[in-house]
């Protein structure tokens, strides 16, 4: 799940920050305020029901001043990525591990035990689908957000 937590956890990530030392020369609070702005865009991305925001906010980092130069917008979109694919993981692991128990003969669960679990596998699935929708429109050396 998205969290107050979720960019703390992925900025343990070693992948994700060593990136930014060699590629943008920036801080940790320069990386961790990149993931978070990408957890935020993905949440707002969920509730709107529409993933165009990563293109106007590419576009815009390529296009409205401050211009950002090519380089560093492909590091911030393969930055997002990284960390997108850290937070994935966990719903990854759930709907594997609920599948599993869905797709097995009834048990002695109860109503309610199993409505949760259905619950948990279609929130992850959910989420899951909405990162792989974020990802797909990352302009990951692409050069897609240029005029």
């Amino acid at each position: 799940e998205l969290g107050p937590m979720t960019t703390y956890d992925t900025m343990q990530q070693t992948g994700v920050v060593d990136m930014f030392g060699d590629k943008l020369e920036g801080c940790l609070w320069d990386a961790s305020t990149i993931v978070d702005n990408h957890y935020r865009m993905l949440k707002d991305c969920m509730i709107q029901g529409d993933y165009s925001l990563v293109d106007d906010v590419y576009h815009n980092l390529a296009n409205v001043p401050p211009v950002l130069p090519p380089e560093q917008i492909d590091t911030i979109a393969d930055a997002a990525y990284r960390a997108l694919l850290c937070v994935r993981e966990e719903p990854d692991f759930v709907t594997s591990m609920l599948a599993e128990s869905m797709d097995a003969p009834a048990t002695d669960l109860d109503f309610e035990t199993e409505r949760e679990m259905q619950q948990d596998f279609y929130r992850a699935k959910a989420l899951i689908n909405a990162i792989d929708s974020v990802i797909e429109k990352l302009p990951i050396e692409t050069n897609d957000y240029k005029d």
